[in-house]
């Protein structure tokens, strides 16, 4: 697979992020995102994930959560193995990057996360429900339940958001009982990561409560960082610079 985004406009690089989006997202949202760490040493790569965005296949629908590892898996490959390389997931990307974290897939030597998706704040019945239609109708689509001001305090976030044909409505039965499934997995198994690791949330973060990825803050190789006040997409929040400073600190640090 070849990667279809990438920012790379920039000095001689440090490292190479490899950039993972979230549920019913899509990477040309991050446009400012790659452009702002390649213009600071961290040239930035990556692929919409399968049935997202540009990405091939029916849409808000894979039949394996796997695939979305796949896709990591080449996108790692892809971008070499000369400089270290950066796993940057956001939500259910953050779920996708812990989950291949803890394959036995090859490592990148860092991740960074934002707002991992390990916990759920959307309808507590979706839950229930995908798990309970799955061998009847995995193709059912579950509509997209995320608040235009749920995403960030700036109310051009969510507009945005909504009138981007590329973000989805609905997503497949299969695809969220695959996600919530991997969550649990996830959870359980979180004290076997061993890669050095920077996680921030927001405070205010309703989509992905930050009490979700509290137990990252437990582990040895993981530095936890919370916002006060900001809300799920931090990198759209009025203060994303400062909130992206943070993350490139931690990375000269490495």
């Amino acid at each position: 697979m070849s990667l279809t985004h990438s920012w790379t406009d920039g000095p001689e690089p440090k490292a190479r992020i490899v950039l993972v989006h979230g549920v019913a997202d899509h990477l040309g949202r991050f446009d400012h995102v790659g452009a702002w760490f390649a213009a600071r040493g961290y040239p930035v790569y990556g692929s919409d994930l399968p049935g997202h965005g540009i990405a091939p296949g029916p849409k808000g629908h894979v039949e394996s959560f796997d695939v979305f590892l796949d896709s990591v898996e080449e996108a790692l490959a892809s971008v070499g193995k000369d400089l270290p390389t950066v796993l940057y997931g956001h939500s259910m990307g953050g779920l996708v990057a812990t989950a291949y974290a803890l394959s036995s897939r090859p490592a990148p030597d860092r991740m960074v996360l934002s707002a991992p998706g390990l916990a759920y704040g959307g309808p507590r019945w979706q839950r229930p429900v995908s798990k309970l239609l799955l061998r009847l109708l995995p193709a059912l689509q579950l509509t997209n339940s995320v608040k235009g001001e749920e995403l960030s305090s700036d109310p051009a976030v969510g507009e945005a958001y909504f009138d981007d044909p590329l973000v989805l409505r609905k997503v497949s039965i299969r695809t969220a009982a695959s996600a919530f499934a991997v969550m649990d997995t996830c959870n359980a198994g979180l004290a076997q990561l061993d890669i050095p690791t920077f996680v921030y949330h927001g405070s205010d973060d309703v989509v992905v409560p930050p009490q979700g990825s509290a137990a990252f803050g437990a582990l040895p190789t993981v530095t936890r960082k919370l916002w006060p006040g900001l809300r799920h997409e931090m990198h759209n929040e009025p203060n994303w610079e400062e909130v992206l400073d943070d993350v490139l600190q931690w990375l000269d640090a490495g």
